[in-house]
């Protein structure tokens, strides 16, 4: 789904929203996903968006050291920064989405800072936020390969044989 910029910042917090939302769904498939790989907590469905993000980084880490595969050291430092981007675009979003807005007397859409100061809401950062979003949710689904590719490097040390580099 694409969107259509705006001079509306409203529009694009909601753009932000729902892109988030489909990161978030993302998320639980890759840790569903990884199910076949790793053992998952209890009730880790129930966790904070940034407690599951943590939790897959250690589990492909322990993974990449474990089962080591050619390109592994490459697609491991992808992945990481993947997950990173995701634990930063998630306070980001918060920001964003939980900030205090008001339409002031001239048609303006402004914030409310948490020291209490009124500002204009840059409308193109909104969208670009937005488009960032999305994009990272392409990348989240890409990990599907490497949890596959982990899984192969798995069997292969599990049948006795060594997973090259």
């Amino acid at each position: 789904m694409r969107f259509t910029k705006t001079d509306d910042p409203v529009k694009g917090i909601g753009f932000v929203a729902i892109y988030f939302a489909n990161l978030e769904d993302t998320l639980d498939e890759l840790v569903k996903l990884s199910g076949n790989l790793f053992t998952l907590p209890e009730k880790i469905d129930r966790w904070k968006f940034r407690d599951r993000v943590e939790w897959l980084q250690k589990q492909f880490r322990s993974a990449f050291a474990s089962y080591p595969y050619p390109y592994s050291v490459e697609e491991s430092t992808r992945t990481e920064k993947v997950l990173v981007r995701c634990r930063t675009v998630a306070v980001k979003r918060n920001e964003i989405v939980h900030q205090p807005i008001f339409g002031s007397t001239n048609g303006d859409t402004r914030k409310k800072a948490v020291s209490g100061k009124m500002s204009q809401l840059d409308c193109g950062k909104i969208y670009r936020f937005a488009e960032e979003v999305a994009t990272l949710d392409g990348a989240l689904w890409g990990l599907r390969f490497q949890l596959k590719k982990l899984w192969d490097a798995r069997q292969t040390v599990k049948m006795g044989g060594v997973a090259r580099r």
